[in-house]
């Protein structure tokens, strides 16, 4: 069985600067773990990929669900 991520271990604003940044979803953690070492000096964000998929989709059906999606996120 596979493991569930944890959406609520991914800090947002790390989170979409690496969406933002990132050529697709794939590449999103790596940009993910550059941003938080960027800002903390520690390599090890406190999340892993399977979580940052997690928040991904979560916040997705939250801005769908708001009608509040914007052409930025998906850049």
């Amino acid at each position: 069985m596979a493991k569930k991520g944890h959406p609520e271990r991914v800090d947002p604003t790390f989170a979409l600067q690496a969406i933002r940044e990132a050529n697709s979803i794939g590449s999103a953690y790596t940009h993910y773990i550059i941003a938080h070492y960027r800002a903390t000096g520690d390599l090890a964000p406190g999340c892993d990929a399977r979580d940052l998929y997690a928040w991904w989709d979560e916040y997705n059906g939250r801005q769908l669900e708001n009608q509040e999606v914007t052409e930025e996120v998906y850049t």
